[in-house]
């Protein structure tokens, strides 16, 4: 069976009838030896074609990137690869398909029409300091090494990378994309081995996407520029990132920042950064830490939906001019930063409350909102993890205040003249001073030891008047005996006819009242508060509503003090062991 010969052009056919310029001879050189292919003093990026002696045809470097003819002196490629910096090419590169081992390196070049490699094999891409004002084609390259387009270099039109396969890293650091619609540079469902940089002086004038795209390390934006004023400005949804993803240092973009279902094993630095529009990280899974420090810009719409981070280290000025923030399932692990709780109560109150929709599928009053508990939830649960029990308490006490405002208003909003809708009316005034009283005697049920302040509360106001009534002799032994003997009849009568003083005032004077229980105004009014008649004091005395204003009130009010003790008791008993109020 013949062999099938595979037609190879040879080097005389690239030529042509015209001779070789000097770079291009320059260039067949220095195949042999590896090296640049450059002049002395034209190293730069030419500006325009008018220069034939920097002049490269396209069809010399498509031919060494195949190989050469591998039979002539001086026309088989260095392993090294195809370099040529300085020179400005002739032609449109068209290495669709092809597939070589080599590395193509054109720095500082400029290439004035349109360049594909779409579904090429090369080595690496070099387009350091070049200017590709046309259609740069990578789609679904694949490199084992780099791929360069940084340090100056220039694209006036798309540079297309979507799908492409970069074995090493992607930089692009320096470099400006000046394609003004549609995407300056598409990275759609890229995969890159290596990291990404976009960063010191990186300027992007239409969207930059990497949709979809796996980083297997770093994702760095340090002082890029995203200049899109519409649209998004970075487009990063459903990334998968190795590694940190860095928006910091002089990081700016004017259009919105995407991240929304982006999965980032390292941490997501926004750290120093210009945020115009905002960013959207809705169910994004960041594994270690978000970094949200010294974030400046107008910052219209950050939207946390969702998202989940290892941990969240922030400062509060970062979040205080945020236009719309939305934190609904938001949730952190740990809290780094070290904030007040009403600083973080600040922020949960900034969160965006949508409008209730008081029937299902009618049109949602929009001056009507609604208001989402999670977040509270979260913040408490967060801080009582990390040894803050009395902040988590404060936040949920802030949370219920809100949802009950909530309910209220949901309620209240209802009313269409309806019995039932009016019933619903009352009942919920009627609910609103329980409300209150359990706020602010229990927290919700969870601060329950602020019942001990109004307990003692109630002990003191109790000693002070009930010790006033006692001083006024207003009060009688409650003893059927002493009330009954001939000592206590005598100083009933004598005060009676107007020559003795009070008639407790004098008894405590006689030898009986010597043996009978002291009176003690703090354990008095302990004793009242208490449910058992544990010490006594409520048992051996009592008010009397025959000598005085203050024995008279001190005498009906005993049940008024008696009622809450038994309320503020059973409550709290309630409380404690979990049947009412708390339940995170």
């Amino acid at each position: 069976m013949d062999q099938v010969q595979v037609y190879r052009p040879s080097i005389e056919d690239v030529k042509g009838d015209r001779d070789w310029s000097e770079l291009e001879q320059d260039l067949l050189d220095a195949c042999k030896r590896g090296r640049f292919a450059y002049l002395p003093g034209k190293t730069d990026c030419p500006k325009n074609t008018e220069d034939p002696d920097r002049r490269v045809r396209v069809g010399l470097i498509r031919y060494l990137m195949l190989g050469g003819c591998g039979n002539e002196e001086g026309a088989r490629p260095h392993p090294t690869g195809v370099m040529l910096q300085g020179g400005w090419i002739d032609g449109s590169i068209d290495l669709d398909s092809c597939v070589s081992q080599l590395d193509l390196s054109l720095q500082h070049c400029l290439l004035p029409d349109r360049a594909s490699l779409q579904d090429a094999r090369i080595g690496a891409l070099f387009l350091t300091g070049s200017h590709a004002p046309n259609d740069l084609d990578l789609h679904r390259l694949i490199t084992r090494g780099d791929v360069h387009l940084d340090d100056g270099f220039r694209s006036g039109a798309t540079v297309d990378l979507v799908g492409a396969e970069i074995g090493g890293q992607l930089f692009c650091a320096d470099g400006l994309f000046e394609a003004e619609s549609e995407s300056a540079l598409r990275c759609d469902g890229a995969r890159i081995d290596g990291s990404v940089f976009l960063t010191n002086g990186f300027r992007a004038k239409a969207e930059v996407s990497f949709a979809r795209a796996e980083i297997g390390g770093q994702f760095a934006f340090v002082g890029g520029m995203f200049e899109a004023e519409t649209g998004w400005a970075l487009f990063c949804d459903g990334v998968r990132v190795g590694a940190d993803v860095f928006l910091r240092d002089g990081f700016r973009a004017k259009a919105g920042v995407n991240f929304a279902r982006a999965e980032i094993a390292g941490g997501l630095q926004i750290w120093d950064a210009e945020l115009e529009a905002g960013i959207n990280l809705t169910v994004a899974r960041i594994g270690l830490a978000l970094f949200w420090l010294k974030v400046g810009g107008e910052r219209r719409r950050v939207n946390l939906t969702e998202a989940h981070v290892g941990s969240l280290r922030d400062d509060r000025e970062s979040w205080e001019r945020v236009g719309t923030l939305i934190l609904d399932g938001f949730r952190y692990e740990r809290l780094e930063a070290d904030q007040p709780v009403e600083a973080r109560l600040a922020w949960l109150a900034q969160n965006r409350r949508r409008p209730i929709e008081l029937v299902p599928g009618a049109p949602a009053q929009t001056n009507l909102l609604d208001f989402d508990p999670q977040p509270h939830v979260q913040l408490a649960s967060v801080l009582r993890a990390q040894g803050d029990r009395e902040g988590a308490a404060r936040v949920l006490v802030d949370r219920e205040v809100r949802q009950r405002r909530a309910a209220r208003r949901r309620v209240y909003a209802a009313l269409n003249g309806s019995a039932r809708a009016a019933v619903a009316s009352i009942l919920e005034d009627i609910k609103l001073g329980f409300d209150f009283f359990f706020r602010f005697m229990f927290g919700y049920g969870h601060r329950p030891m602020r019942a001990l302040v109004w307990v003692a509360g109630f002990i003191l106001v109790a000693a002070v008047f009930y010790g006033q009534a006692y001083d006024a002799g207003q009060f009688a032994p409650n003893s059927d005996v002493i009330l009954t003997s001939d000592a206590w009849l005598t100083a009933v009568a004598m005060h009676d006819a107007g020559i003795g003083p009070m008639p407790l005032t004098a008894w405590l004077e006689t030898e009986a009242a010597q043996d009978y229980e002291t009176f003690n105004r703090w354990l008095y009014g302990l004793d009242l508060f208490v449910p058992l008649d544990a010490l006594g004091q409520e048992q051996a005395w009592r008010p009397t509503t025959g000598r005085g204003a203050l024995g008279e009130v001190a005498f009906y009010t005993r049940s008024v003090f008696q009622a809450a003790c038994w309320i503020i008791t059973a409550i709290g008993a309630a409380v404690l062991t979990g049947l009412v109020g708390r339940r995170d």
